[in-house]
């Protein structure tokens, strides 16, 4: 029994059976699937998906026998069938889509070659042709293609890392998305942004006795907001956890010395630092300080 090969067959076909078989809540909870979203799902079945590939043509390369015509018919069969399936739904829903593609009989073409000689047991063919085509999809809208704009370079990228080297300490970003890249940027000890792993200080800090530990033990976004009306603790969506920041609680007196925010904030235990304008935003600094 070749165990890696019917693992991941089994782990893909676990995945392909929560996005379209229903009643998996008790089952997704104890996988831990319910801790993330759909589009996250969908990426996990495209790394299995390449790590299945491989796989299998390993084994073509290493049989014996010769590699029977139906694999290469059933394999060509089935990336027409589903791309005819793609074309029909867009043509259906979202014909602009269609209209704006340009050349892409032409990459279907490639690919279906590509996956025919994969099914042969080929290797550097079908690899060249499953390149070409990944980056004309995806290669305009790659980083390594155009770049991304280093915002230690901005005018508040600068401010931030000029305060914390005075006087270094974490910070927090709130309200909106931009200033927590910045925080991300500058390398500043922060309690924004993604989060891979919970943190146990951290979350020992917040949530003291864990009763929201169903919201925050996940992979997650953690954002802030100064909104007084939100929940202190809230999951936004099954990757987002939103917190509110109060200035004046344990947690920010003990553990926060910096906000950074694109609105004022006004809260009785934060003086402001500096007041930053950008041609997207204005941003605000503000110490954190004791209470009155």
């Amino acid at each position: 029994m070749d165990w890696v090969l019917v693992g991941t067959t089994c782990s893909l076909a676990l995945l392909f059976a929560y996005i379209y078989v229903p009643g998996w809540d008790r089952i997704a909870h104890l996988l831990l699937l319910d801790r993330t979203t759909i589009p996250r799902i969908i990426i996990g079945i495209g790394l299995n998906s390449i790590l299945l590939l491989g796989l299998i043509v390993a084994r073509l390369r290493e049989a014996e026998s010769r590699i029977p015509v139906w694999t290469t018919v059933a394999a060509v069969g089935a990336v027409l069938l589903n791309h005819a399936a793609i074309y029909y739904s867009l043509s259906r829903i979202g014909p602009g889509a269609l209209a704006v593609s340009i050349g892409w009989p032409v990459l279907i073409a490639a690919l279906v070659v590509a996956i025919g000689l994969f099914s042969r047991g080929r290797t550097t063919a079908p690899g060249i042709l499953v390149a070409v085509v990944a980056i004309a999809v995806g290669g305009r809208v790659n980083p390594f293609y155009h770049g991304v704009l280093d915002l230690r370079q901005t005018a508040i990228g600068q401010e931030i890392e000029s305060v914390n080297a005075l006087a270094p300490g974490a910070w927090v970003s709130v309200n909106g998305f931009g200033s927590g890249a910045v925080l991300r940027e500058t390398g500043v000890e922060a309690y924004s942004g993604d989060q891979a792993w919970p943190s146990k200080k951290m979350w020992d800090a917040i949530d003291p006795d864990h009763s929201d530990e169903s919201v925050w033990n996940r992979y997650a976004h953690v954002n802030w907001t100064a909104d007084p009306s939100i929940p202190a603790i809230g999951l936004v969506a099954a990757d987002i956890v939103q917190l509110r920041f109060d200035s004046c609680n344990a947690f920010a007196q003990g553990s926060v010395r910096y906000v950074l925010s694109d609105k004022p904030v006004e809260q009785q235990c934060l003086a402001p630092v500096a007041t930053v304008p950008e041609p997207a935003a204005t941003y605000y600094v503000y110490r954190v300080v004791g209470h009155s």
